[in-house]
């Protein structure tokens, strides 16, 4: 991360993308993969968390959403098989549904207008473009934001240190820690479109390590950004 602050790569603008309703359901079972194995089957808690974590995605891919209700019914499961088993899907998939929740939890005014707009074209079939409606952030609002985060971090760390030990799945502990600045989970005193970018940096980095998680990320994710003009940065607040 120092690394890419310091180097002052162009970064693409994040507050100048065209999407619509298709883009979520392209990318959503891109990112959050749900693992799942025949030994893993054989652990009855995880073959409840992982029904309803697919319940989630077909939920979202829908237009429903999901309640936080099934999201702590699904993270019940995979703590409990984690706990009794060790099941290593448990804590990938864990830390994807963690992320998925907290996510929704820090959503800004910009988020909800965004995901309202895409509730439109998914009616409609039409694109939108989302620097038309894009606000600053207050900081009563940043602050509010920031402490979610920091439970997220909190609850989120073990995990990430569990998985980080299993040699056959550090590719994804590394994709994981990139998706975290892409959507805004991390406390560094940098602004969130800074953060975001750096995720970005952070994945392509990856891919071109040969991370299989990370290549599939960047694909579909990079053509929906665009640009700045002439190169314009995106600066750290």
């Amino acid at each position: 991360v120092e690394k890419i602050v310091n180097n002052n790569i162009v970064f693409h603008n994040l507050q100048n993308i065209t999407f619509g309703w298709h883009t979520v359901t392209d990318l959503i079972p891109i990112v959050f993969p749900i693992f799942c194995s025949e030994k893993a089957l054989e652990d009855i808690d995880f073959k409840k968390a992982h029904e309803h974590n697919k319940n989630i995605l077909k939920s979202i891919d829908s237009g429903e959403g999901s309640t936080h209700e099934t999201f702590y019914a699904c993270i019940d499961s995979y703590a409990t098989s984690i706990e009794n088993l060790h099941t290593i899907e448990s804590i990938a998939n864990i830390l994807g549904v963690l992320l998925m929740l907290y996510s929704s939890f820090i959503a800004d005014e910009n988020d909800i207008n965004v995901y309202e707009t895409m509730q439109k074209s998914k009616s409609t079939g039409r694109n939108f473009n989302n620097k038309s409606f894009l606000k600053n952030i207050t900081p009563e609002e940043n602050n509010e934001k920031m402490t979610y985060v920091q439970a997220f971090i909190e609850i989120t760390t073990p995990f990430i240190q569990m998985i980080k030990k299993e040699s056959e799945w550090i590719d994804f502990a590394y994709y994981y820690s990139a998706l975290l600045y892409f959507f805004k989970m991390v406390n560094n005193g940098y602004s969130d479109d800074f953060n975001r970018e750096v995720g970005m940096e952070m994945m392509k980095s990856l891919a071109n390590l040969d991370n299989e998680y990370a290549k599939s990320f960047i694909e579909p994710t990079d053509k929906y950004l665009t640009l700045a003009p002439d190169g314009e940065k995106l600066h750290n607040s």
